[in-house]
């Protein structure tokens, strides 16, 4: 029996797990398909662009540094001399002659794969080389590169593959040979390029086991194919220039049954499209070691559903055993002084035997926490009734109403203790159901009159207020406290008459608020108090403190009360709110 429940327990428990992880490995690899397909096309477009700026970057420097010896008038003049009678030169020739071979063997042994460099100038019969210095075009052992430059056009450049004549210095030597007009002569720079050391500097930053480079010149003819070491590469050439040509980027394409991911780039100089072919086998290695680490985590929640189920399931008859001993002891009287523990699956049915033996205990413990909750609520009500603010409105109006009746009309007082109960009825209603501007103005004016009931003519409060903004929606009693703050603190202790503006209007799309007095004014000291006081929030208070805290929550730090004073002439406090939020 134990081993029945143990195997359905194991089941139960390993479907919540692999479904799980089998949806996480679904979502999982999704995202990492096209993370490692932007990668790679990253990759390729890097490796491209690199290559593409380290060739354009040697072969432009070494024809600004020829085009600069041509550009010179007088090495230029020297330069034609030379080559038209090399053998009649005189001493400034002379020095010319090795300024030049020298600036030509100093280009060519600053990058290791370049082999040689060539200047020619048109109609002439010798050329400056960097190996040999000034040769006749007809005895010089390389004569093939003139074949090619005869069919280059004018004012264009080029580039081809080619094999060095035997007779040259490298025998058999393949060569890239790059071919550059002179600018303001008629005549062309060559620079030739070992192919087979070049390639290992290529080598060096291409992900050798996937990624296969392919350079074609203008004519689509393939000079370079640097192909991934550890596969068996199997590019269709054609197909690949066929691509190509049809403007084909960053997409996979496929080559004999393999897919690549096809990336070029073009080279406007010379005319060569460079071609990254990244294999699918890139993608799969990746995909093989997050599968590995699936299958280790697997394992793990094979192993740790094991024993979790193992565990539950012995613990689960250890707790059946307790039961059943449990119920033999109460039936004999025998009541234990609690349970050992409580489960909830199957073993429930088990324990409401025993939790029925206990039930008239438990009804009796429930009964006495009814009475002690049923005092606790009469106390509350009481407490409640004590502090009804709705009593001291009905009460305010029964006085209003009593004055009015006895003295036949309604009075100064009468008035005022009208005034009074429809603030303490508007103050009791919804706190955060917002009023229109108007009505807080409407009711800013009512306490006005009950202060002018107690003070008498000492102040006068001028209202400023947009005719826009008459249907904006604040909070209640929003200016209420900073009018009372302006009569209690600032008019009240001044034996001057005491004027208060109240000013609202928009700018910038924020409702600007500002409440005025010239009052007494407060001292540096005082001022930097009443700031940190009105910091501290207090709910039971709907002074400054309760409206700085309420403009803060609402509408952020930005909008909380900005307090101006000056000792002896008066106070201002300001505020702004969001006028498009609200509006």
């Amino acid at each position: 029996m134990l081993h029945k429940f143990f195997l359905r327990r194991f089941r139960n428990y390993f479907l919540l797990m692999l479904i799980p992880v089998v949806i996480v490995f679904i979502v999982f690899s999704f995202i990492s398909s096209r993370q490692l397909n932007q990668q790679l096309n990253l990759q390729s477009e890097n490796t491209l662009k690199n290559i593409n700026t380290d060739l354009d970057f040697v072969i432009s420097n070494l024809v600004y540094q020829n085009n600069f010896i041509t550009s010179n008038v007088s090495t230029a003049l020297a330069l034609k001399r030379i080559l038209a009678l090399p053998q009649d030169i005189d001493y400034l020739d002379a020095v010319n002659l090795r300024n030049i071979q020298s600036t030509l063997r100093s280009m060519s042994e600053s990058y290791s794969y370049i082999v040689s460099i060539y200047l020619y100038l048109d109609d002439y019969e010798y050329l400056f080389t960097s190996d040999k210095g000034v040769r006749h075009i007809d005895s010089y052992s390389d004569h093939t590169w003139r074949n090619y430059y005869d069919r280059m056009s004018d004012n264009s450049n080029m580039v081809i593959r080619r094999v060095l004549p035997k007779n040259h210095g490298g025998a058999g030597q393949e060569v890239l040979t790059f071919y550059h007009s002179i600018d303001l002569m008629k005549g062309v720079i060559v620079v030739n390029i070992d192919i087979e050391k070049y390639k290992s500097i290529l080598s060096g930053i291409l992900n050798k086991q996937h990624e296969s480079l392919y350079f074609f010149n203008r004519d689509n003819e393939l000079l370079i194919a640097l192909e991934a070491g550890r596969e068996n590469v199997d590019i269709d050439i054609e197909k690949l220039i066929a691509d190509k040509t049809r403007g084909i980027n960053r997409q996979w394409v496929k080559h004999n049954k393999r897919w690549y991911l096809f990336n070029y780039d073009y080279n406007e100089e010379y005319g060569i499209s460079i071609v990254s072919m990244i294999s699918m086998e890139a993608m799969l290695y990746q995909f093989k070691q997050y599968l590995g680490i699936f299958g280790i985590v697997f394992v793990i929640n094979v192993f740790v559903v094991l024993c979790i189920s193992y565990i539950t399931t012995d613990r689960n008859f250890k707790q059946i055993n307790y039961m059943v001993e449990i119920f033999n002891q109460v039936e004999k009287g025998i009541y234990p002084k609690q349970p050992k523990g409580k489960t909830k699956d199957e073993y429930d049915v088990v324990m409401n035997n025993i939790i029925h033996l206990f039930l008239d205990t438990v009804r009796l413990n429930s009964k006495l926490k009814e009475k002690e909750y049923q005092t606790n609520l009469a106390e509350l009500k009481a407490l409640q009734s004590q502090i009804n603010p709705h009593f001291l409105y009905n009460t305010l109006q029964s006085f209003a109403f009593e004055i009015a009746k006895r003295e036949g009309k309604t009075d100064q007082t009468s008035k005022a203790i009208l005034d009074l109960s429809d603030i303490l009825k508007y103050s009791l209603a919804n706190p955060t159901k917002l009023v229109p501007l108007s009505e807080e103005v409407l009711y800013l004016r009512k306490y006005a009159e009950i202060q002018r009931y107690r003070f008498g003519d000492q102040f006068i409060i001028y209202y400023e207020i947009d005719d826009e903004l008459r249907d904006f929606p604040v909070f209640r009693l929003l200016l209420q406290p900073l009018v009372e703050n302006s009569i209690l603190h600032g008019i009240r202790n001044s034996k001057k008459k005491g004027y208060i503006k109240i000013k609202a209007f928009i700018l910038d799309r924020m409702v600007k608020f500002h409440v005025t007095d010239n009052g007494v004014g407060m001292s540096k000291t005082e001022l930097n108090t009443l700031r940190e006081n009105i910091n501290k929030s207090n709910s039971n208070s709907i002074g400054l403190s309760n409206v700085n805290s309420r403009l803060v929550l609402h509408y952020g730090e930005e909008s909380s009360l900005h307090i101006r004073s000056v000792k002896g002439r008066g106070t201002s406090i300001s505020f702004h709110i969001p006028y498009q939020i609200e509006n």
